[in-house]
């Protein structure tokens, strides 16, 4: 009787191959297809991936800086997309009626000081925002506030993406001086995108 090899021995010499042509690719890439000084200073890690977005999170010594990169997205898209994600952010901040009005008030509402303020820029404004320890936006006390932030947006024509970079700061500290590096952020040329590292 000829002796057949187990099947499983096949199965087990892909395994090896398929980590090292997976870790060969950068597959998933550790930061996000930036350049600049701001996205050169921090430490990345991938996050969570589908096939139309991508997340990375840097960190800096007490700075974090969050990218979530939207593929296949226009000028237009990019738009709708940025307004979608504005309509949902001021809607925390929104005045409700008051489930129990009474003789002061008949609406609870936030501060004009924690609401978000708009810094005009071109093509998309970007905003000035108090944020949670666990990094969330809608908090309307200072003893809830850990972060101030600066949420940025930047379309890429020539890749069709957007990013949304999230930047937090200490709540001590300014931003001023990582909104002109966030201005600086430019988007890699697709013909670094398609080389393999």
């Amino acid at each position: 009787m000829p002796l057949n090899p187990p099947r499983e021995s096949g199965r087990i010499a892909l395994v090896p191959l398929l980590v090292f042509l997976i870790a060969a690719c950068g597959y998933p890439p550790a930061a996000p297809p930036l350049s600049g000084q701001l996205i050169e200073d921090f430490a990345w890690e991938p996050g969570l991936q589908s096939s139309h977005w991508s997340d990375y999170t840097g960190r800096r010594e007490n700075v974090t800086l969050k990218v979530t990169l939207f593929a296949n997205v226009t000028v237009d898209g990019a738009r709708s997309l940025v307004s979608s994600k504005l309509f949902v952010l001021n809607s925390l901040y929104r005045g409700i009626r008051s489930p129990y009005p009474g003789m002061f008030s008949n609406r609870l509402g936030c501060a004009d000081e924690f609401k978000p303020r708009a810094v005009e820029n071109a093509p998309f404004d970007y905003y000035l925002l108090s944020a949670t320890e666990r990094f969330t936006y809608g908090a309307c006390a200072w003893d809830l506030i850990a972060y101030r932030s600066v949420l940025y947006f930047l379309h890429c024509e020539d890749s069709e993406s957007l990013y949304q970079m999230e930047l937090f700061v200490p709540v001590n500290e300014s931003t001023v001086p990582y909104e002109s590096l966030l201005k600086d952020a430019r988007c890699k040329p697709m013909s670094q995108l398609l080389q393999v590292t």
